[in-house]
């Protein structure tokens, strides 16, 4: 119940992970974005499809505790291969390796 309450009033749009304190707020939604960068430092995606994981901003690849689990390569061209999902034959259920070839460097391919 109270998890409904604080989402209609404080992050209706969005996820919580990435919402504000707003204007006005409650000491206990203040309590909890305080420890909204904590939580954050801590968690990665399981990627699964790999529709909602953003490659270049989100916590995904696996062995890079000392990268904060982000990959290292260089961005290519924005708005080309944003998700994770672009990398994934869906239909054999498995990485397209020569999609990793060409935009990851080597350390990131053996961590994906």
């Amino acid at each position: 119940m109270a998890t409904r309450v604080l989402k209609a009033k404080y992050y209706p749009n969005r996820d919580i992970l990435h919402t504000q304190v707003g204007t006005n707020p409650s000491y206990t939604w203040r309590s909890i974005l305080a420890a909204q960068d904590l939580i954050k430092k801590g968690m990665r995606w399981r990627v699964r499809d790999g529709t909602q994981v953003n490659i270049w901003e989100d916590r995904w690849v696996a062995r890079a505790e000392d990268t904060g689990f982000k990959v290292t390569t260089t961005r290519t061209a924005k708005g080309e291969l944003e998700r994770v999902t672009d990398f994934i034959d869906h239909d054999l259920r498995h990485w397209k390796k020569d999609l990793l070839q060409q935009h990851f460097n080597p350390t990131d391919r053996v961590r994906i």
